[in-house]
């Protein structure tokens, strides 16, 4: 399959998810605080500013989450109104391995 789709005179670029997501959730205790994706990733994508900080200083600056090398399916995000508990509810995509063994989307 191809990544890019030709109808007509026009050309599409197929694309499993957005480079940039400028939707963020924090979450903040004392003089520690964390600046997640809605997917509950920490990326370095640009001059993205996600990442885990303690006392104006970055920890961690890349953390992210893959089933099989793929990131999995956005359900839901929230994050609680004392910026303490972020849920992400996430999901597998359609994944067939090397060795052929198939794993469903939503397993």
């Amino acid at each position: 399959m191809t990544d890019i789709v030709r109808l007509e005179n026009e050309y599409y670029v197929r694309a499993s998810s957005a480079l940039a997501d400028d939707r963020t959730r924090v979450l903040k205790h004392g003089d520690t605080f964390a600046v997640f994706n809605r997917f509950g990733d920490i990326e370095s994508l640009g001059n993205s500013q996600l990442g885990l900080f303690h006392a104006d200083c970055r920890h961690l600056s890349r953390f992210t989450m893959h089933v099989n090398g793929r990131q999995p399916l956005l359900l839901s995000s929230t994050i609680s109104d004392d910026n303490a508990i972020l849920a992400v509810d996430l999901t597998n995509v359609d994944t067939v391995s090397d060795g052929g063994s198939e794993l469903s989307r939503g397993t």
